[in-house]
């Protein structure tokens, strides 16, 4: 017995042992497992190559207010998750802090009263958000900011949301302050900033006489933090010296400034104008308001002039934007009604991390540098030419987004008497047909029209709720999406609106098949005769046998054959004749001709003695009948929406940046529920109200005869070893 008890005992301090050097073996072996679907709590490997990768000091300060109420309650923790995953995978260069601020009273400890004066001095400041206690909504002040500081560059994000993607966040910030600092470092030349301040405005009104020096501390403040390339220089247009150009150079805007008496002076001037070279940039200081004009804010300045100075200074990877063929204007006139939609939140989401410039296919082809090109409903024909340099673009390894509207809408001319008549639907003839099919796609002179579609409610007269279906707005259910792509990964819905369907081919003549992206439901049908989106009410679907699924958007990429393989070079252009004074005229820019033999472009691929690149290795081609996603009535400002999330990742993918693409995805918080039958939810709603407190009786018995049935055995054991 003895020895037994000794065994036990032994075996016991054994385990003991164990356990207690796995323990110390864990703290610096550590581990942990991300069992998250999207991997959310995981960094990505464009995460881990930027922080891994630092040159510089970099330092990360969290400033957040205590206590802070539901939805922002955990967003403490999250952050200091987030974080300690990229101090893992960094150098020695990373660091952060996160610094937490107290209520502000008398009381406020000096630790919290510190972080309050560096957060304000951050430009972070407290926002008002709600707060439930004692059944009341009240409204207190948060700061919810984060800074990067590498060097003299400051990145500010002023206020965080509950539902930030913050890893996506700090690594494109990360990513852009080291592509700052490399272009700026590799200027040749400084980049000049002179404002155009005339004299007459220093007596129009307060603080004016001051305006210009505070614009001039405004760019110092800029200047530390670029690395001192900012030459600074005031302008009087009114007192032009030797060597300044006039304002009319650069097209600067000008008012009418009355005096005293009444009468108007001359033309004035308060612009900023950034040059960089041969390219500049402009700012307007004077902006026509409600009453008046008013001067801008240097703080405000300051900021503008920042997205400028990263511009010309190309900082961000360039996308290209095709300006004619009757496009939609990617920059409003400001002076002017809006003309067309609009596409300013597009010009925004994708400005922040690109420079967007605009392509004049007809008279300049594609410029270098730029890997991807976005043709958003073009209106006129594409001539030969402009195919060829399209197809040229993409055999050199480049991306085309196209997001074309094959149909278009003509408001008739309302007649007094006759009431509101009808739009007509003409298709549009781009010239692209055989283009498309050459690399395996076809786009329908009709729309899409899908039962699952979205649902538009009103409020009646009477108090009743009216609901109207979109048929033309179809909703994609995640079913529908391709998610092994990663323009797609882990988006579980997205709103269509206006789109042509597509048809594939399995062998195009170009080699590289492509692959559908977004599909409709079974439940959708083609409107092509008879187009009526102007009366969704009058709508009505037809037959089961006459819907069917169909491709709404899809993309080719890989290695492809040209277009052109075989054909003659196309003959560009005739340069612009020139006037009597020897000046060209309006025809359009010179193009450079290559004889014939001569190689017109350079790069990859097999070249063809007319000049043609023949094949070429991993071009991209994406294609959805429909330029709706990318207007500001779909694309929302914020880019939280799966819809914005789908074109941010359609842009990041075509530029090489499939890791941010896949990161802006596992911050996705639309995850509807499937749908199920009727059936299905009667039966789990009555199992839930009285399968489980059955189920839990039962459980409840057989464990209770379970017991009875061992005190018997008991029983029954003793009393036989009594007799």
């Amino acid at each position: 017995m003895k020895k037994i008890l000794e065994s036990k005992w032994l075996k016991f301090t054994a385990w003991i042992i164990v356990i207690l050097l796995v323990n110390i073996a864990a703290t610096t072996l550590f581990f942990r497992a991300d069992l998250t679907g999207n991997k959310i709590y995981s960094l990505s490997e464009a995460s881990r190559t930027a922080v891994s990768e630092l040159e510089e000091p970099l330092t990360i300060k969290i400033f957040l207010s205590e206590n802070l109420p539901a939805p922002y309650n955990n967003m403490e923790q999250n952050i200091s998750d987030v974080l300690e995953e990229y101090g893992l995978a960094a150098n020695k260069f990373f660091n952060y802090s996160i610094n937490m601020i107290g209520t502000a009273d008398e009381d406020e400890k000096e630790e919290s009263a510190a972080a309050r004066t560096a957060a304000q001095s951050y430009g972070i400041n407290p926002i008002q958000i709600q707060k439930v206690a004692n059944d009341e909504v009240q409204l207190v002040s948060a700061f919810m900011g984060m800074v990067f500081i590498q060097g003299d560059i400051v990145e500010t994000i002023p206020v965080l949301s509950a539902s930030y993607n913050m890893e996506y966040q700090i690594t494109s910030t990360i990513t852009g302050m080291s592509e700052k600092t490399g272009a700026l470092l590799a200027l040749e030349n400084d980049l000049e900033v002179r404002l155009y301040f005339s004299g007459s405005l220093a007596n129009a009104g307060s603080n004016m006489n001051t305006y210009a020096e505070s614009i001039r501390s405004a760019v110092e403040d800029l200047n530390r933090l670029n690395y001192g390339r900012l030459q600074f220089s005031i302008i009087d247009p009114e007192n032009l010296k030797a060597g300044d150009l006039p304002p009319s150079e650069y097209n600067l805007p000008s008012v009418k400034l009355q005096n005293g008496r009444g009468g108007v002076s001359n033309n004035v001037y308060a612009s900023l104008i950034i040059t960089s070279g041969e390219k500049y940039g402009t700012l307007n200081l004077l902006n026509r308001g409600v009453f008046g004009y008013q001067i801008e804010d240097a703080q405000k300045v300051k900021e503008s002039l920042t997205g400028v100075i990263d511009k010309l200074a190309g900082v961000n990877p360039k996308i290209g934007y095709l300006a004619d063929h009757g496009t939609p204007a990617l920059y409003a006139n400001p002076y002017g009604q809006q003309q067309g939609p609009s596409l300013n939140n597009l010009r925004n989401l994708i400005g922040s991390n690109y420079d967007i410039q605009q392509v004049n296919l007809a008279e300049d082809g594609i410029p270098e540098g730029i890997q991807s090109l976005i043709v958003a409903s073009p209106a006129s024909s594409f001539t030969e030419w402009e195919q060829f340099l399209l197809d040229q673009y993409i055999m050199k390894g480049n991306a085309v987004i196209f997001m074309l509207d094959s149909m278009n809408e003509i408001m008739p001319q309302q007649n007094q008497g006759y009431g509101q008549q009808a739009p007509v639907y003409i298709p549009r003839d781009l010239g692209l047909g055989d283009f498309l099919n050459h690399y395996g796609f076809s786009l329908g002179n009709s729309y899409i029209l899908d039962e699952n579609c979205f649902v538009q409610t009103s409020r009646q007269n009477n108090g009743g709720v009216a609901e109207v279906p979109i048929y033309f707005a179809p909703k994609i259910e995640g079913e529908n999406i391709n998610q092994d792509s990663p323009i797609l990964n882990n988006i579980k819905g997205l709103l269509l609106l206006n789109s042509s369907p597509l048809v594939l081919s399995e062998t195009p003549a170009s080699g590289a098949a492509p692959v559908s992206l977004i599909n409709s439901s079974d439940k959708a049908w083609e409107m092509k005769d008879e187009i009526n989106l102007y009366n969704p009410m009058m709508i009505m679907p037809p037959s089961a046998e006459a819907r069917k699924t169909m491709v709404a958007a899809a993309v080719a990429e890989g290695p492809m054959t040209s277009f052109f393989k075989g054909k003659s070079r196309p003959t560009p252009p005739e340069p612009p004749a020139e006037d009597e004074n020897g000046t060209e005229g309006s025809a359009g820019a010179p193009v450079e001709t290559a004889p014939e033999g001569d190689v017109l472009f350079e790069g990859e691929g097999a070249v063809s003695e007319g000049g043609i690149i023949e094949s070429g290795e991993e071009g991209k081609i994406f294609l959805v009948g429909s330029s709706m996603l990318i207007m500001d009535n779909v694309l929302d400002a914020s880019g939280n929406t799966p819809n914005a999330t789908f074109i941010l990742n359609l842009v990041d993918s075509f530029n090489g940046r499939e890791d941010f693409a896949r990161m802006r995805s596992k911050g996705q918080t639309y995850n509807p529920l499937e749908e199920t039958s009727s059936g299905v939810k009667n039966f789990i709603k009555g199992f839930n109200m009285a399968g489980l407190p059955i189920l839990t009786a039962v459980l409840g018995l057989l464990i209770m005869i379970r017991r009875i049935g061992r005190k018997r055995q008991i029983e029954a054991m003793f009393k036989k070893e009594g007799e």
